[in-house]
């Protein structure tokens, strides 16, 4: 389309682990650990990203499972006032994958609802989304902490986070860090 995106320099040393279906619900259910849900087209999360990476090497953590969400999840169009599947380049209906809809259950409730907005109607599909990026800190199994897209003062994903911005994103990723190390639950409502 033309469109600049926020350059993105990921370090080879780095502690980003591919991770299936599988790692991520072991996690969730009974693990400790961050997992990183998006994908690299994705302009929020080439923000994102780079603040993740730094608060974790500044924290030490050495393992952040990754997913690639993008051909996973369903997809929604409006079509003559209806909710209809989205179809890909090949005319595919995204219906989002088993796995997908096993971490939908997993996170149900720390997932906000799947709303569709066309033409400035709001339509309901009536199950709950994972949106990219999301960000998601689990301590013994249980979710400490969920932070969706970047921060609040973020208009334009195509446009590098200011100091500020950076900073405060930063401070989110360290608080859940911290608590995934001392299991205090200090901040944040998921605990």
């Amino acid at each position: 389309t033309g469109e600049k995106y926020v350059k993105l320099d990921i370090p080879e040393d780095n502690p980003m682990v591919y991770a299936d279906y599988d790692k991520l619900l072991e996690v969730i259910d009974n693990g400790t650990g961050i997992i990183y849900l998006g994908f690299p087209a994705c302009p929020w999360c080439r923000s994102a990203l780079p603040v993740l990476l730094d608060a974790a090497k500044e924290n030490k953590v050495e393992t952040i499972y990754y997913m690639n969400i993008l051909n996973e999840r369903d997809s929604y169009v409006v079509e003559d006032e209806k909710l209809v599947y989205a179809v890909d380049k090949e005319g595919k209906e995204k219906k989002g994958t088993e796995g997908y809809f096993k971490l939908l259950k997993a996170l149900d409730k720390h997932l906000t609802d799947y709303v569709v907005t066309y033409d400035g109607e709001e339509y309901e599909v009536g199950e709950k989304r994972i949106y990219a990026p999301t960000m998601i800190f689990v301590r013994d199994g249980k979710v400490v902490g969920l932070h969706v897209s970047t921060v609040d003062s973020q208009k334009n994903p195509k446009e590098k986070l200011t100091h500020e911005q950076y900073k405060e994103l930063y401070s989110i990723y360290e608080d859940y860090i911290n608590e995934l190390e001392s299991g205090t639950c200090s901040i944040g409502t998921y605990c």
